[in-house]
């Protein structure tokens, strides 16, 4: 009984039927005083940022200038390990000390955003840094040189982590990374 009250309200309504159109809306009121926006409050100054962060705004342009930085001493990098001649430790002071020399003409061509300026490698002069190198283990000898470090990490990584405190202070002392600008 419920489903034929059901349908019978149903079909009472029809597509046929008419339909009142809407009522257009009415126009709007002249706005008061009261209706007026208030005026928007100042915009917060921005905080005061610390030397060592870049601002948002900066990230994208130091992003890409530190991938283009990071390219030009990949390239100083393998050139280094390419044409120098002599044994590993020669051609890892060779590395680091061409590295530095790709860091700094980068810089002085187009500095990073916000002034900032990535470590340095301290290096001994050559006799020490010979003297020094030929105390550690070949196959760490060869890892000092950062083309190798690079493509063979899954070598060098152990290679360089199962060292010694002496022998760790020896790397440290190789090419100990830095903030300032060693002298050219």
């Amino acid at each position: 009984m419920r489903r034929f009250a059901l349908i019978a309200v149903l079909t009472a309504c029809t597509v046929d039927d008419p339909v009142d159109p809407p009522e257009a809306p009415a126009a709007p009121a002249e706005p008061t005083a009261a209706a007026e926006p208030a005026e928007a409050p100042e915009a917060p100054e921005p905080p005061q940022l610390s030397p060592d962060v870049t601002p948002v705004q900066d990230l994208s342009s130091a992003l890409r200038r530190l991938g283009e930085l990071m390219t030009e001493m990949r390239e100083a990098i393998g050139e280094a390990g390419e044409t120098t001649e002599g044994d590993d430790c020669a051609k890892a002071r060779a590395i680091f000390l061409a590295s530095n020399e790709a860091l700094r003409t980068s810089l002085e061509e187009e500095p990073l955003p916000g002034g900032r300026t990535p470590p340095y490698w301290q290096v001994p002069d050559a006799r020490e840094f010979a003297r020094k190198c030929h105390q550690l283990p070949a196959p760490v000898q060869r890892c000092l040189r950062l083309d190798v470090r690079a493509e063979e990490r899954s070598t060098c990584g152990p290679a360089l982590e199962g060292l010694d405190e002496d022998q760790k202070a020896i790397v440290d002392a190789l090419a100990r990374s830095v903030r300032e600008e060693p002298a050219p």
